[in-house]
Formats: structure tokens, C-alpha cells, sequence
């Protein structure tokens, strides 16, 4: 008995180090989108960072000047239309992608139409965290932008020039998704798609961008049917002979009507 209770004091300390290592574990969460659920504020100041790093207006031009003012919904910013096919898989991930894009052309124009730098952050910043709080709704989005279109007019009313600001929006006519195929050289390659921001996530929150499970936003491609993408595309391909391949590729700049061919170094043209 008393070798029992020396060899229980001994290894006590020991179970309770793995305990704690096991508790930690569960509690840190392991795919990316994870950690964006875990953390939105957190997350959303490194998701922003990474889409102001990987073109964060989406390549717009400031709206021509409107004799009503400044439209804050110009740019039919959407989850779609910055994301493409990924717009649903990529959840509360993709929505922030959005939040970034929205608030960081707004900083861009609104400055240029005469809003003084400093209120105008914070009047963004507001409307960023009551988004966040609300999770990202779309029904919380037409009630932040109101308060926020409120805070941009007693900006205006002390800053001589102000543009003042409208929410007409109208987003008719084709968004920016190019709808492709993919084909493989040789064709047995298997292939798997992300947009670039979601992968620039994955290596900014420290998680292998390649790796399918934590950096969960990757889609094996479609065989029978189109890809909607767009902006800049990564890709992976594993050939037949075990090698892996990777890449970028700007959807809008694919030459092929209707199709990126993905081709492994070597093979025949």
C-alpha cells in the first residue's frame, strides 16, 4: 500500500500536467475558421490587416460624383461578389473579408470627398464593432450603416466640403465572379481551389496554408459543372505520380475562354 500511494504521489503531478496540456488543446481551436468564431475581435483586426495587404478596395475606382452625395453602397460589396463560389463555405471568415473591403474603401473615398481622417475612423470603427457584435447579419448591417450615416453627417456639418452621403446601392448588372472551368495536363491531377485572401488568413493566424483540414476553406475542384472566382485564385494539384504542385492564378486574366488549365511541369503541350 504505501508503494501505491509513493508511486500515486509521483505520478500525480505528471497526470496533471497532461490533463492541463489535453484541456488546452480542446480548448484552442484548430481550424482557422475556428479561431475566427472563438475570437471575432481578434480576428477580425488580422483579417483586415490581410485584406488590406491583398488589395483592399477589390480593385474599385471611387464612384463618380453624384450631386446627392456619396454612396455607401456603391460597390455592391457582398460575399459573393468578393468571393465567389465561397461566399457560404466560407462563413463568418467570408463576411469579415466583406466588413474589411466595405470599411477600408470608405476610409479611402470619404477622405477624398472631404471627411477629416480621424472622426471619420471612428465613426468606422463604430460601425465595425457593432458589426462584429451582431455577427454579421444583414439586417444588423442596415441598422449599423444608418448610425453610421448619421455619425458621417455631424461630421459633415464641421468639416466645410463634406460630400453628404446617400444608401441607394442598385447593384444591377454582372458582378465581378468569372465563371470557369478547370482542366488538369495531365488530366488525372487532382485539384483543389481558395480564394488568395482566405489562404493569406491561414498563414497569418500561424496554421499551414496547404493543410485542407486547419485551413479549412480550401474546395476540391468541380468536375461536371463551373467554378464562380474571384480575383486571385490559389490552387494545388497532386499528379499521379505523388508530386505536388502549386500556384496563383488571376481569374480575370485567364487567356482560355472559360478555362484555367492547371499543367504539370514536363508535361506535353
Amino acid at each position: 500500500m504505501g508503494k501505491l500511494s509513493t508511486l500515486a504521489r509521483w505520478i500525480a503531478p505528471f497526470l496533471l500536467v497532461y490533463a492541463s496540456l489535453a484541456a488546452a488543446q480542446t480548448a484552442n481551436p484548430q481550424t482557422s475558421s475556428e479561431r475566427v468564431t472563438a475570437d471575432p475581435s481578434g480576428q477580425y483586426v488580422l483579417i483586415k490587416t490581410v485584406v488590406g495587404q491583398t488589395g483592399g478596395t477589390g480593385g474599385r475606382v471611387i464612384p463618380t460624383a453624384h450631386p446627392d452625395g456619396y454612396d455607401v453602397l456603391a460597390y455592391c460589396w457582398s460575399p459573393y461578389n468578393v468571393l465567389g463560389d465561397w461566399a457560404e463555405r466560407s462563413g463568418l471568415t467570408g463576411r469579415m473579408v466583406v466588413l474589411a473591403h466595405e470599411t477600408l474603401a470608405w476610409a479611402r473615398d470619404l477622405v477624398r470627398v472631404g471627411y477629416p481622417a480621424e472622426p471619420l475612423a471612428t465613426a468606422i470603427g463604430h460601425y465595425e464593432a457593432a458589426m462584429i457584435a451582431s455577427g454579421l447579419t444583414e439586417a444588423a448591417r442596415q441598422r449599423a450603416i444608418d448610425a453610421l450615416r448619421s455619425e458621417l453627417e455631424t461630421i459633415a456639418r464641421g468639416a466645410t466640403g463634406a460630400a453628404k452621403t446617400r444608401k441607394y446601392g442598385g447593384c444591377a448588372g454582372p458582378g465581378p465572379a468569372v465563371q470557369l472551368r478547370y482542366q488538369t495536363v495531365p488530366k488525372e491531377g487532382r485539384a483543389w481551389f481558395i480564394p488568395r485572401p482566405l489562404r493569406e488568413i491561414c498563414i497569418a493566424q500561424q496554421l499551414d496554408p496547404d493543410d485542407s483540414t486547419r485551413c479549412d476553406y480550401w474546395a476540391a475542384a468541380k468536375e461536371a459543372e463551373p467554378h464562380f472566382f474571384v480575383g486571385e485564385i490559389a490552387w494545388l494539384v497532386r499528379w499521379p505520380d505523388a508530386t505536388v504542385a502549386r500556384g496563383n492564378f488571376d481569374a480575370k486574366a485567364v487567356v482560355d475562354p472559360g478555362i484555367v488549365t492547371l499543367r504539370q511541369v514536363g508535361a506535353p503541350k
